[in-house]
């Protein structure tokens, strides 16, 4: 019970009292209950209000017990998800893998400096991509080296592989980063050789069109 209906209460008691200690036929009597009628009213009143104050209470405490329940039942249903958190599914020591060369020629132009003569020389770049499987036969990860390349394009090719090789370890289809790679378009770019692949326009170009034909066009053969 709150302190105005204590006070409402003690006030009827009090007027109630008075009144009786008056005569009967006294007009301060019949005033005095009058008031405590009042006071009662009110009494009636401040307790009807102090119910619904405890009822609006228990309501909120409910609400929030029922909030409580459920972020607790969400977290323990994102924490049964397989996708949450994610796992990475490493090779095993052991691993068979698939390795390709290829002998990417390209034009790269010249100038004299003194005499601004011009000229046109090919050259060969080596290029070496390893792909190691999972013993389903799908992809693990994949590994990128080339015979002309300084120490920046060894790095950046090294840290391509290397996102690959963990984004599909853990769970990323392989082909979200070849189609991105497909078509990119920097740096040694020509003639391969080769009649599945003829021609390209970066090194990951090629990568990305090798890896689409060998894994997903064509089953393993034996003997390569």
């Amino acid at each position: 019970m709150s302190e105005l209906t204590t006070e409402a209460q003690g006030i009827s008691e009090e007027l109630e009292e008075r009144a009786k200690r008056l005569p009967r036929a006294s007009s301060m009597r019949e005033l005095l209950t009058r008031a405590a009628e009042v006071a009662r009213r009110l009494l009636d009143l401040a307790i009807r209000l102090d119910l619904k104050l405890v009822d609006a209470e228990a309501h909120v405490v409910g609400c929030k017990k029922d909030l409580t329940f459920c972020e607790d039942q969400l977290a323990k249903a994102c924490l049964k998800t397989s996708a949450y958190p994610p796992e990475r599914v490493r090779l095993s020591d052991v691993r068979e893998g698939v390795t390709r060369r290829f002998a990417l020629k390209h034009i790269r132009p010249h100038s004299c400096p003194s005499c601004a003569h011009q000229w046109e020389e090919q050259e060969e770049v080596r290029c070496y991509f390893t792909v190691n499987r999972y013993q389903d036969g799908k992809p693990g990860e994949v590994f990128i080296v080339t015979d002309r390349a300084g120490s920046m394009a060894r790095g950046a090719l090294d840290a391509v592989a290397l996102v690959m090789s963990i984004g599909i370890q853990y769970g990323i289809p392989l082909n979200v980063f070849l189609d991105k790679m497909v078509g990119m378009r920097f740096g040694v770019g020509g003639y391969t050789g080769d009649k599945e692949v003829p021609k390209c326009t970066s090194v990951l170009d090629l990568l990305a069109k090798w890896i689409k034909l060998k894994f997903y066009s064509e089953p393993p053969k034996e003997g390569k």
